[in-house]
């Protein structure tokens, strides 16, 4: 199988629905495939997390129970709405693995890039247009990127790049010795300019967010080994999988003119 999973069988495959089921050669495929099986352990990630969050299965079940007990008398107008209650909650009771898989992805945006579901954001500028970067976006002359996060809470954020030649660069923070968390904030802007790079061809990004600092030395050690281990399989950057670094990470790709 040459092609990568499709978006909506990694779906399938993460909430595992008896009712339609996967094919075995494309479980054979993810277990050899670096880049699918990252997509996939992204996708069930965001699902627990989001799961974990807003938790759908005890407010399904809370509506069953209220729906169960008996109506007081003066409330009897009411019961006529209890069938309605009782098919939302049964609904939100199967389709409560799929939630976090649609919260992660999002409408309009890519498996892995760093989309409107995650801290991260990049925005490509080209003359008067902007739109978000996606996951193979090819930059032309005088393009610019623009970085912005979103946090509910203070957190630090290390953001490195990888060029075509297996250069890693680290573009936040500007000083390796600053331990100062990133504050909470619904929208701001990063001081970061990723167009002042200078390198050309395919360039990856991956964004690590986590509670406490990380150890950059460990963290380059382990994208180091993620690259020699790509090309040592021949995929090149499309075999770039998720880093073993505690933190919540972001990965995007993209070709520089």
């Amino acid at each position: 199988m040459k092609d990568h999973v499709p978006r909506h069988l990694l779906e399938r495959l993460v909430v595992d629905d008896p009712r339609a089921p996967v094919r075995p050669v494309l479980r054979v495929h993810i277990a050899s495939c670096d880049r699918c099986s990252m997509r996939q352990r992204a996708l069930e990630a965001a699902r627990s997390g989001h799961l974990a969050k807003y938790d759908v299965r005890a407010f399904a079940a809370t509506v069953l129970a209220r729906a169960a007990q008996p109506e007081p008398v003066r409330r009897r107008g009411l019961a006529a709405l209890s069938p309605a209650w009782i098919m939302l909650a049964a609904g939100l009771m199967i389709l409560a693995p799929v939630v976090g898989v649609l919260w992660y992805t999002g409408a309009g945006s890519t498996l892995l890039g760093l989309s409107d579901a995650g801290p991260l954001r990049i925005t490509l500028q080209r003359g008067n247009e902007a739109r978000p970067l996606r996951d193979g976006s090819q930059l032309e002359s005088g393009d610019r990127l623009s970085v912005s996060y979103s946090l509910d809470r203070p957190r630090h954020l290390l953001l490195l790049g990888v060029d075509a030649g297996g250069t890693i660069r680290r573009y936040f923070p500007s000083d390796a010795s600053q331990a100062e968390p990133l504050v909470a904030a619904r929208s701001a802007q990063l001081p970061v300019d990723l167009s002042s790079d200078t390198a050309r061809g395919d360039e990856h990004l991956f964004a690590l967010v986590s509670d406490a600092p990380l150890d950059e030395v460990a963290v380059r050690g382990s994208l180091a080994a993620v690259i020699n281990r790509s090309r040592a399989r021949g995929l090149g950057g499309a075999g770039l999988a998720t880093l073993d670094v505690h933190a919540e990470q972001q990965h995007i790709w993209f070709r520089r003119p």
